[in-house]
């Protein structure tokens, strides 16, 4: 389309001439005849509709494309550089290797989008005028701006993201494995059950930021800001703990232990499900480390296990009904032939966890309502986890992770799994009746 206007106003095409040249782009994309790349920078986009389209290569630097509707497009190498998205509909549209740098996205939605090797890094706009001649827009380098952007389970691996603007940013259950955050504003983000892994965080600012359930092993703490941060459940290397970034974490986790005699309480917990309650004490047991103990077998049926790390342990014909599970570390864990019926495993890490025969059904609660308690997995985990002939019918597996998984004669009629990914997943004889399977990624139907 035609450049700057004489008056220097940023052109501003109707829907209608908009729509004919994303459709010569299209055509560009796809090498067939009349096909023409899109070159829209500088242009007044913003309200207008591109979702559903191929606009990978497109040149958008400058625009405006504020509250403009782009979801479930593909915008593969895309050039938006400076582009303003403020409040932009970018769900499940691809931005794999997009120029992004100096970019606004404030309050733009990036749920479900993949954003691999984007560069989100600061930048310095500037534009030709008539005599060809570059004329700078910033005068100073600009960070990308991602405040308030809602990005839940996007995929930004390999993103770079140095200097950005992220607070306050929703990055709930997101892949930002080896994203590059060097320096990046980080206040107050949401990274509930992210993926960390191998991240560089070195400078950056995570002041109160949630990182419940977040994997971030082999990540690059060096001058990270953490202040108020909530770590627990957590996925962190033993040897980080060390480090003076982590400090006020690993004393809340010794403080939790302190002076906890851990099999005075399990001793105790078993009473009280023997007695029904009458003697002992339920077993209050979050945040601790239970790997050195033997537990195959017990009674635990209600306890209390939230954040715990538990990988690796025997847990095989352990009663587990209504235990709170949520977060917890089960890595690589025995759970062979265990009752977990009614369990909360929400978020929990499975990833190579043995759940052969276990029992991950409803648990019906007696009395006149007779309310049945499903087990809830919602975001668990659970890649590479042996489920074979396990029962989950009506099961609670919402965004659970099962890729890998598998699931062979399982019982899995009438579970939850909308957007579960089951990419790699063994199915052979496995139940799936009434299960809910909407949005559900990697599943051949």
């Amino acid at each position: 389309m035609a450049g700057r206007t004489p008056d220097g106003r940023f052109p501003e095409p109707t829907q209608a001439q908009l729509d004919l040249v994303l459709q010569k782009h299209a055509k560009f994309v796809a090498r067939e005849g009349g096909g023409l790349r899109a070159k829209l920078a500088f242009h007044e986009l913003s309200h207008l509709d591109l979702s559903g389209r191929r606009l990978d290569g497109a040149d958008f630097s400058g625009a405006r494309m504020q509250y403009c509707q782009i979801a479930r497009s593909s915008l593969k190498t895309a050039n938006l550089f400076g582009v303003d998205l403020r409040m932009a509909d970018l769900r499940l549209s691809d931005l794999s290797r997009a120029d992004l740098r100096g970019a606004c996205l404030r309050g733009a939605v990036l749920d479900d989008a993949i954003l691999i090797e984007a560069d989100m890094r600061e930048g310095v706009l500037a534009r030709a005028d008539e005599t060809r001649e570059l004329t700078l827009v910033e005068h100073q380098a600009t960070p990308a701006d991602l405040a308030c952007l809602v990005a839940r389970r996007a995929d930004f691996s390999d993103a770079k993201l140095g200097k950005a603007m992220v607070v306050q940013t929703d990055f709930t259950d997101a892949n930002l494995s080896r994203v590059s955050f060097r320096g990046a504003d980080l206040r107050n983000a949401n990274l509930t059950g992210a993926n960390l892994d191998a991240a560089d965080l070195s400078g950056s600012n995570l002041s109160g930021a949630l990182l419940q359930g977040a994997l971030l092993s082999g990540v690059t703490w060096a001058g990270a800001r953490l202040d108020g941060a909530d770590l627990r459940g957590a996925l962190i290397d033993r040897a980080a703990l060390e480090l003076p970034e982590l400090t006020v974490h690993r004393l809340e986790l010794q403080a939790a232990a302190a002076n906890v005699d851990i099999p005075a309480r399990l001793k105790a917990h078993a009473d009280w499900v023997a007695s029904d309650g009458k003697s002992g004490a339920r077993a209050e047991l979050s945040m601790l480390d239970l790997t050195g103990f033997p537990l195959a077998g017990a009674k635990l049926s209600a306890a209390q296990l939230d954040y715990t790390i538990l990988a690796k342990v025997d847990l095989a014909a352990t009663q587990l009904l209504m235990a709170n599970l949520a977060f917890a570390d089960l890595r690589e864990a025995s759970l062979r032939g265990a009752d977990l019926r009614g369990v909360s495993l929400r978020r929990a890490l499975l990833m190579g966890a043995d759940l052969r025969d276990a029992k991950l059904g409803p648990f019906d609660l007696a009395g006149a309502r007779q309310t049945s308690w499903p087990a809830d997995l919602e975001m668990a985990k659970l890649a590479g986890a042996n489920l074979k002939a396990a029962d989950l019918h009506g099961a609670r597996l919402a965004g659970a992770d099962l890729r890998n998984a598998d699931l062979g004669e399982a019982d899995l009629s009438g579970a939850d799994l909308k957007g579960a990914d089951l990419t790699g997943a063994k199915l052979t004889g496995t139940r799936l009746e009434e299960a809910d399977l909407r949005e559900t990624r990697g599943l051949s139907r």
